[in-house]
């Protein structure tokens, strides 16, 4: 699914997921609320690349 973003929408969100590889969407980490186990710029990441693929509203 392609995404709408503006351009810079889009440099942000690809600045964002040049920071950190994204988590696996089926990673553990997404049923895990609370604790030092995140990686915050991974989790920035994995939403950076969805909102890329348009996964995102």
């Amino acid at each position: 699914m392609a995404s709408n973003l503006s351009q810079e929408d889009r440099e942000y969100f690809e600045s964002l997921l040049a920071k950190a590889e994204p988590y696996p969407e089926d990673d553990s980490i997404w049923s895990i609320f609370d604790g030092e186990e995140r990686d915050s710029d991974r989790v920035m990441a994995t939403f950076a690349k969805m909102a890329l693929e348009g996964r995102l509203r």
